[in-house]
């Protein structure tokens, strides 16, 4: 009887051991095509320049055509209206925050190799603001934007935070 539970015993911690040490899900099988910022582990490298693209942009104040370039495919370009309540609150932001300083990548999480999402921190003159991408790879257009949010909801990068 202890022969066998010691048995089952060494099984039952080979099994969660290689269950612990598991990667994190992964997109593509080919490392050189995912990004090597940390922040960003295992998103595709199209997704980081997309990103850095439309807020090198956004920072540059060329708002209409980062949203065009960022939204390209989606659907959300053909909400016209949507797209300039976008753009009328980045410019409302340099008027309460002032000028966008720099970005850097927060974070990011994989749901699925082809749902996936990014976060960036926006650092404006007297506030950062948050920047939140999420991406589909849809079957006939490739990766897609399918929401972005732009808010100066910073304080939720702290895991203390819990906004509903």
């Amino acid at each position: 009887m202890t022969k066998r539970f010691t048995v089952f015993f060494v099984l039952l911690i080979i099994t969660s051991s290689s269950l612990i040490t598991q990667d994190p899900p992964r997109i593509g099988s080919n490392d050189e095509n995912l990004s090597n910022i940390p922040q960003l582990a295992n998103i595709p490298i199209e997704i980081e320049i997309r990103c850095e693209d439309f807020l090198k942009k956004m920072k540059n104040k060329n708002m209409k055509e980062a949203y065009q370039e960022i939204l390209n495919k989606s659907p959300i370009l053909e909400k016209t209206d949507q797209i300039t309540n976008l753009i009328r609150a980045a410019e409302q932001s340099i008027k309460f925050y002032g000028e966008m300083m720099d970005f850097q990548p927060v974070s990011s999480e994989i749901v699925t190799q082809s749902l996936l999402r990014v976060r960036y921190i926006a650092m404006h003159e007297t506030y950062p603001m948050r920047f939140v991408f999420t991406w589909y790879k849809a079957p006939q257009l490739g990766w897609i934007v399918i929401n972005l949010k732009y808010d100066d909801l910073s304080e939720t990068f702290f895991s203390d935070e819990v906004i509903y």
